[in-house]
């Protein structure tokens, strides 16, 4: 009998521990998982916010994820793009180098977080690449039709 207390309350207890299930799956990063016991709990009728918070907490995880995982910037489009200055005490000695860098392009596009995560010499180049990249803007990056901020690297290469 669907309408017996007894039976409310086994839907009730199944579902509390059905999208317990789900948040276990969640902080394992089981995506899969997670999704299976929140669609087992919403087919036993849980409770719609419980279910919707799920799926709720699910989405985050997966976008701070997939966020947090640099990507090339070559893999982004560009808006604004300026060019590095040759530092002139690197021209007079007839150096070249390079500079990795890693950064956040935000919702907005703009870079933030600019940090250097190697490079061809501990003094010439860095300043000259963390400037040019800060004046750079990017398409945002959306994933799961949500505006994202992205984690993003690069080598800015100085060669004369």
């Amino acid at each position: 009998n669907r309408d017996s207390e007894i039976t409310q309350h086994a839907r009730q207890t199944l579902s509390r521990e059905l999208l317990a299930r789900a948040s276990q799956s969640i902080e394992a990063q089981d995506d899969e998982g997670a999704a299976v016991w929140i669609n087992e709990a919403e087919s036993v009728g849980a409770d719609a916010d419980a279910v919707r918070k799920a799926r709720g907490v699910l989405t985050e995880r997966q976008i701070a994820r997939e966020s947090a995982k640099p990507i090339p910037a070559s893999s982004m489009k560009v808006i604004t793009y300026v060019a590095p200055v040759f530092p002139s005490r690197a021209l007079e000695r007839g150096q070249q180098g390079w500079v990795d860098l890693e950064f956040t392009v935000g919702k907005d596009g703009k870079t933030r977080d600019i940090n250097v995560a190697n490079a061809s010499s501990e003094s010439l180049f860095r300043r000259e690449a963390m400037d040019a990249v800060r004046q750079w803007q990017f398409e945002p990056r959306v994933f799961m039709n949500r505006t994202i901020d992205q984690r993003v690297y690069t080598r800015i290469r100085f060669v004369q």
